[in-house]
């Protein structure tokens, strides 16, 4: 493990042309913020993925491969930092061979998960759904509210020809009342 960590035969980038102050400045400053935000997007990523999905099914790996590999090119941006002042090229090639191969496995992987994928509806077609849902819903309510009041109208007329049998008044006007029972009865077929 020596060699992992071994400088021989390397020096420092920093040694290696002519860095002035503000190029060191635009070489590194990039390099930590490159690093911190890939490491940020997967760690970022999967703690909002974890507390808000149940998982991806068949593409959670997917989702670790792309994890891993975004992780791995923030460290090879932070070893290149590193590299700047102290000559770590061996560190540095593990961690770029490290990130390649899970760049390959992501890669891979990318096309299982392209095919299903495409086969989502798009926003537009989720829109389309959700108003047609809300449209029969809408409907549906039109025609609850229709029959209710046609219930409480039946209702009403239902008790007035009671009462008038109760009190022996549908003798006399028979036929109105005839009329309204067959109305009732053939308002209630449809």
């Amino acid at each position: 493990m020596d060699w992992l960590f071994s400088t021989d035969g390397f020096v420092p980038r920093s040694y290696c042309g002519n860095w002035s102050n503000i190029k060191v400045i635009f070489y590194i400053v990039p390099n930590i913020v490159i690093a911190l935000c890939y490491w940020w997007i997967p760690i970022n990523g999967l703690i909002y993925w974890k507390g808000h999905r149940a998982g991806l099914g068949k593409h959670t790996r997917l989702l670790l491969w792309y994890a891993a590999f975004i992780f791995w090119c923030g460290v090879t941006h932070f070893f290149d930092v590193l590299i700047f002042k102290w000559a770590a090229y061996n560190l540095n090639i593990v961690a770029l061979n490290i990130a390649a191969a899970f760049s390959v496995k992501a890669a891979w992987h990318t096309r299982a998960f392209v095919k299903d994928a495409v086969k989502l509806p798009s926003r537009e077609e989720l829109h389309a759904a959700l108003d047609n849902l809300s449209a029969q819903k809408a409907m549906k309510e039109v025609a609850f509210l229709e029959k209710e009041e046609f219930i409480k109208e039946q209702t009403k007329t239902i008790i007035r020809l009671k009462d008038m049998i109760e009190q022996k008044a549908w003798i006399h006007a028979k036929d109105e009342t005839l009329r309204e029972l067959n109305g009732i009865l053939e308002r209630m077929k449809t």
